[in-house]
């Protein structure tokens, strides 16, 4: 595709985003624009064919995020001949009188008009138009706030969040160059249900405060830097917490215990992981994932578990056994990528009988798969 021709469907396309979205939500959007570029937004894992390219280095978190006007984004997408096969253009936001379009772009370029993957006009184009994420309860024809789901990335952007944060159900704020200590007093995050914090500088009193000032918060996710979360509030109506990228020192969960709302917790670390979980009511039932390279756990897990994952790859038979001693109860079972073997495998089935069990990348052995599809036809096996 010529640079102008992908110039002018790109200006064309954006601009289409806006009026689309108009039809939508409640403020008036500005005719100014600008895009919030995602590159790398695809699955990649597939072999390329013809022309195409993927450019590794897009998925660096310093490379892969920019806020730009259509004219840089043109510069930065068309490169050599290429441009992204699809380009999901979708309005998420007003700051400072100027409407925001995410550009989500995929990760394999090509020159090959053939394998752009949409028609405009009658001519191959890469752009796609769709319109802002609908709330929950939305109701056909009624309009919503532009402001309800957030995402912010400069401070600029957090900042403009003040006369509108009434609105604000799902808020997610992104790098570095983001500190909880902008969201003053002064914005209200009374009616906040999602919270995602990723990349932040995160420390026990800020993170504290502003949970704090979040009563009705059901999801909280993030990537903590030097939080211990020992401080976080009972957070009643906390459903799910999800935290990425774990950090070496210990992680305290214990203020949760009194939660009845907790549905799932899911912490991930890229080495070893150590965290005191909550001790739940009697009959709570829970989902569990748990995934590093090793784990300390200073408290014992839950009794009653609906889906617990377990991807701990220095577990060995006798660790994994006195962990879930104190289990009673487990739906569905994932050991993906935890070395495992056949006896322990057969004794935690036989002890749980779960409808779903997940043995990739373990050691159990083609005879230990062939006896349980065997004797429990309706076992839902997933092996490699």
């Amino acid at each position: 595709m010529r640079p102008e021709e992908f110039s002018r469907q790109f200006e064309a396309s954006a601009a289409r985003a806006r009026t689309f979205a108009q039809r939508f939500v409640h403020e008036t959007l500005p005719e100014a624009l600008l895009l919030r570029v995602e590159l790398n937004s695809s699955n990649d894992s597939q072999p390329l064919c013809g022309d195409e390219r993927v450019f590794v280095d897009d998925s660096a978190p310093a490379r892969r995020h920019h806020t730009v006007t259509v004219d840089d984004a043109v510069s930065l997408l068309w490169r050599d001949g290429r441009v992204p096969e699809w380009i999901n253009l979708t309005v998420v936001g007003i700051v400072d009188d100027v409407t925001i379009v995410e550009a989500l772009c995929c990760g394999r370029y090509t020159g090959d008009d053939g394998q752009l993957y949409y028609e405009r006009d009658g001519a191959p184009s890469p752009f796609q138009v769709l319109g802002p994420e609908l709330p929950d309860d939305h109701v056909d024809g009624e309009r919503f706030s532009i402001h309800r789901n957030v995402t912010c990335r400069r401070p600029e952007e957090l900042r403009a969040l003040g006369p509108h944060a009434a609105q604000l159900r799902s808020l997610a704020l992104h790098g570095a160059a983001l500190d909880l200590a902008m969201l003053d007093d002064a914005v209200s995050l009374g009616a906040l249900e999602i919270l995602e914090l990723n990349g932040l500088v995160l420390d026990d009193v800020a993170l504290q405060h502003v949970a704090r000032r979040c009563p009705q918060l059901r999801v909280l996710r993030m990537t903590p830097s030097s939080s211990s979360l020992s401080t976080l509030p009972p957070l009643p109506h906390l459903e799910l917490l999800s935290i990425d990228a774990c950090p070496a020192h210990h992680l305290d969960l214990s203020s949760l215990g009194a939660n009845t709302s907790l549905q799932l917790i899911r912490l991930a670390a890229t080495s070893a992981l150590s965290a005191a979980l909550p001790t739940l009511a009697k009959g709570h039932q829970i989902d569990l994932e748990l995934q590093a390279t090793s784990m300390t756990l200073t408290t014992t897990l839950p009794p009653t578990i609906g889906h617990l994952s377990l991807q701990i790859c220095d577990l060995d038979d006798d660790a994994l056994l006195a962990l879930v001693a104190p289990v009673e109860s487990v739906r569905t079972l994932t050991l993906s990528g935890t070395p495992v073997g056949d006896d322990v495998v057969a004794a935690l089935h036989d002890r749980w009988s779960p409808s779903f069990l997940d043995v990739a990348d373990t050691k159990v052995t083609d005879a230990l798969l062939r006896r349980l599809r065997a004797e429990h036809p309706k076992l839902r096996l997933h092996a490699r």
